[in-house]
Order: C-alpha cells, then sequence, then structure tokens
C-alpha cells in the first residue's frame, strides 16, 4: 500500500472546506479545527442548506476515528486516499445544522395544511428557530405536533420547501412512488 502520511488537524478542516464548497455553494458553512491532547476534531455548521445526512455523505470519510464503548477506547479508522495520496485523518468530524424560524415556520404550515391542524407558534432564538409546545395540539400517529413539524423540517433542505406532488395533487405521494413529499424551491417572500 505504501506509505500512510497522517494529516494535520487543520489540513482536515481544508479538506472539508473545499469539499462543502464544492458540493453546497449556496450554503455558508463555519468549519473550525480543535487539536488537544488526546486527538483533534473538525466542527462544521450551518443554517438550513443540506440536512446532516446529506452533508455527512460528502464529508463523513474524513472522520479518521472512532470510539468503542464496550472497552473504553479510541481507535484509528482505516487510511483513504485524498487526491490520489493515501493519508489517514486521525480526527473527528462533527456536524451541526441550525434551522432557521423562516424555514421551520415553513414546515409547520405544510404539516397544519396536510394534517388540517392548526399551524403552530414557532419563535426566534439566538440558537434558530423553535418550535412552542402547546398541549392542547392534536397528535399525529402517537407523536405531538412539534414533534412532527420538527422532523419534517430536519428532513427538508433549506431553501426548498414541501409542496404538492404534480402528478397526484397530495403531500405524500405513496400513488406516485414518491419515498417522501417533493420538495421545491422557496418563492421569494415566501
Amino acid at each position: 500500500m505504501g506509505t500512510v502520511r497522517r494529516m494535520k488537524t487543520p489540513e482536515v478542516a481544508q479538506a472539508v472546506r473545499k469539499l462543502l464548497r464544492d458540493h453546497f455553494p449556496q450554503t455558508r458553512f463555519s468549519v473550525r479545527s480543535h487539536v488537544y491532547s488526546g486527538g483533534g476534531s473538525v466542527d462544521v455548521d450551518w443554517v438550513d442548506g443540506p440536512t446532516q445526512d446529506q452533508v455527512r455523505a460528502i464529508i463523513g470519510h474524513l472522520e479518521g476515528v472512532a470510539f468503542d464503548g464496550m472497552r473504553d477506547l479510541q481507535y484509528d479508522l482505516p487510511p483513504i486516499i485524498l487526491d490520489g495520496e493515501v493519508v489517514s485523518t486521525g480526527c473527528w468530524v462533527f456536524t451541526s445544522r441550525t434551522m432557521s424560524a423562516d424555514h421551520i415556520r415553513r414546515s409547520a404550515k405544510r404539516v397544519a395544511e396536510q394534517y388540517r391542524v392548526p399551524e403552530v407558534e414557532v419563535i426566534d432564538r439566538p440558537w434558530g428557530g423553535e418550535v412552542v409546545f402547546d398541549p392542547s395540539h392534536p397528535r399525529i400517529g402517537g407523536d405531538y405536533l412539534m414533534y412532527v413539524v420538527m422532523r419534517v423540517a430536519h428532513e427538508c433542505v433549506g431553501g426548498m420547501e414541501w409542496a404538492r406532488c404534480p402528478a397526484c395533487g397530495g403531500w405524500r405521494c405513496e400513488a406516485c412512488n414518491h419515498e417522501g413529499w417533493v420538495q421545491v424551491p422557496v418563492e421569494a417572500g415566501g
């Protein structure tokens, strides 16, 4: 296999920035590296934009360590090939997506329309949007309405919103074999 070069944590952060810029040019990411005695980490934060799963699919391979809770042991993952070079990153990559109040409000509106329930109140907080819990709201499938709204917001890409299926006009389109709802770009002011 040849020589494996151990990347420094700031180098990993640089590679993360490049991948995110190439794959999600419309989203602004905050990428910070931290080095400490037990290793290092790269923290990636953003508002709205792509889902956490979409970001992890692009940068997850750069995480070079894992943890075995049974043995209370951190260990290195196998090396990867990055830009034609065999490297080991040796650091954690943490991701954190914040959802704005506007993004959550759009999801709340869609849930209210689909299930014919009251729209939940969403308030602005310094850390993003927050749904106000109201025990008088109905449950949907056993879940409180606020949890359904947050689940829908988490699944929806920022800058997109849920829309009716163009083929059947429904929100959930099992008849059209859609896996989820249809997402379309948010119109200005919407």
